[in-house]
């Protein structure tokens, strides 16, 4: 990713060709995506979606044609994407950990569109892959602790999301996720990218249960804790709905 950053940064910019062999097309829509070239890349989006040769490579295009169509603001594209991702995952026996993350994905646009049920079943199959461990196998003993610490944030997360956002919310799911991600933030040595995330889905919870006095404290965390707030507007959003 860094790379790619300062490629930008340094004029280089990406020539697309119908004469990219996969490798090229994938690397192309990588370094845009990275780039934040959505607008590019939403009209070149069958141009990204052709099939490859290679059904591993394939399936996570889709998954990142699910994430850019996302971001662009094609809802109903996404969701199309992340299950042909699934689907090419499960045939080809892809690794179980890159299921799960790509049924996150889905459940997370299904949660936009209202479709709590769907996104329900999406999340409750990625989460039983993630407890069967499973997923473990094949991967690096010395890559393990990392991987399950990352994949678990992920499952957390959006358990934690989708029911925040849920016209039914369960509210002791909601209190056991923020506590684990208290505990693990604890540490100011694993506070990561999506530490702000937390505090956002902090926030939306207080609101929901009417705790208005606690709200101010992780406020001011969001704003001073981060030098760049990841999903800024999101976190606009929040705070003008709590003044």
């Amino acid at each position: 990713k860094g790379l790619f950053v300062q490629l930008k940064k340094n004029g280089f910019a990406v020539n697309l060709s119908d004469q990219m062999c996969d490798k090229d097309r994938m690397m192309a829509f990588r370094y845009l995506y990275v780039n934040g070239e959505y607008s590019l890349i939403r009209t070149n989006l069958e141009f990204f979606g052709r099939s490859y040769e290679d059904k591993d490579s394939e399936s996570k295009a889709q998954n990142l044609l699910g994430l850019s169509a996302k971001k662009c603001g094609l809802i109903l594209r996404s969701v199309d994407f992340y299950r042909r991702a699934i689907s090419l995952s499960i045939e080809q026996n892809i690794p179980i950990d890159r299921i799960i993350y790509y049924r996150l994905n889905l459940c997370r646009v299904l949660v936009i569109l209202c479709r709590f049920d769907e996104g329900r079943r999406e999340l409750e199959s990625a989460l039983n892959l993630f407890y069967s461990n499973d997923w473990c196998r094949g991967i690096d003993a010395s890559e393990i602790e990392f991987a399950s610490r990352q994949l678990e944030l992920a499952v957390r997360y959006v358990n934690l999301e989708t029911e925040l956002f849920s016209t039914t919310y369960d509210s002791v799911v909601c209190k056991r996720e923020l506590v684990w991600a208290d505990e693990l933030y604890s540490s100011k040595m694993r506070i990561d990218r999506y530490y702000p995330r937390h505090l956002q889905s902090k926030i939306l919870f207080l609101l929901r249960e009417h705790k208005f006095d606690e709200i101010a404290p992780v406020i001011d965390e969001l704003i001073e804790g981060s030098n760049v707030v990841f999903d800024d507007v999101r976190s606009k959003y929040y705070i003008a709905i709590y003044h």
